[in-house]
């Protein structure tokens, strides 16, 4: 019995212990590596290797995000703008100054949310009265005043605006300012008049529009402005019921309006018909006038 249970031990040990005739070897973690393919996630590294290995991983890494800081650095605008986090109905005076202290590269954005959202009028108009001092020194009065008068005109400060825009062309002037800027606030004033009710005046602005867009219509910018200046003059007329200068005017220059800014208007519609019927009615622009003061 002993012998033939030490046969058997003997055949157990060399059986088992032979080696594998294929081409799949144990590895010494005891997982099969295949030779042919050599799978190298499957070799067994040392402490030192990993250690190095390692190291160059977290430096390609290190290196990676420090490209992509570069990159991302080099791709986004220099000057950052400060829209975000503000909620500009609300607007507070500290907030209003953080926005005049560091948001000089983003002051036209700025002052384009707060001329149309701003409610709080103390903190708006401190920021348009001290964006407008350094805006006319840079020459740039007019675009100043032009928001300025926007953001009174919300709060339904229909004198005021008017002040400011007289000041604007003003210091336009002055400053000899591109009229394709300055035209703009001719436009705002006839506008304002006209939300003031106050016909008669708005019929001079009307005209004073009107004759700037025909002196200036030779420089740039200025010839789409002629179909929208006799427009208003058109409407002041008619507001006023001077019906027949109305259409005097219009045949007057009605070749000028044969552009495609001139083809926008219904004339016929629009202004003919009404003053050849002399029908009485005031037209009006509201420019949500007084909006923010609600």
């Amino acid at each position: 019995m002993k012998i033939i249970i030490l046969i058997i031990t003997v055949f157990l040990i060399f059986g088992c212990g032979k080696k594998d005739s294929g081409k799949n070897i144990k590895s010494a973690s005891g997982v099969t590596e295949n030779n042919a393919t050599n799978i190298s996630f499957f070799k067994t590294v040392s402490p030192t290797q990993k250690r190095k290995t390692e190291k160059t991983i977290s430096y390609s890494a290190d290196q990676i995000v420090s490209n992509a800081n570069i990159f991302r650095e080099n791709i986004k605008p220099k000057k950052t703008p400060l829209l975000e986090g503000i909620y500009y109905p609300t607007l507070t005076m500290k907030q209003a100054k953080y926005l005049l202290e560091n948001g000089t590269s983003e002051w036209f954005n700025i002052a384009s949310r707060i001329s149309i959202k701003c409610r709080n009028f103390e903190a708006g108009n401190y920021f348009f009265e001290n964006v407008y001092n350094v805006w006319n020194k840079k020459k740039n009065a007019s675009t100043a005043g032009n928001f300025w008068a926007e953001f009174l005109v919300r709060h339904g400060k229909g004198k005021e605006a008017i002040k400011v825009l007289n000041m604007a062309i003003n210091d336009a002037e002055i400053n000899n300012e591109k009229s394709f800027v300055v035209i703009q606030s001719y436009q705002q004033k006839v506008n304002t008049y006209n939300m003031l009710k106050d016909f008669n005046n708005s019929l001079k602005a009307a005209r004073i529009f009107f004759d700037y867009a025909l002196t200036h219509e030779k420089e740039d910018g200025i010839a789409i402005w002629f179909p929208s200046s006799l427009d208003s003059y058109i409407r002041e007329l008619y507001n006023n019921e001077m019906y027949d200068e109305g259409l005097n005017i219009y045949y007057q220059y009605k070749e000028k309006l044969n552009t495609k800014g001139g083809r926008l208007t219904d004339w016929e519609k629009t202004w003919l018909n009404p003053l050849k019927k002399r029908i009485k009615c005031k037209h009006t622009v509201s420019q949500s006038y007084g909006v923010l003061a609600k």
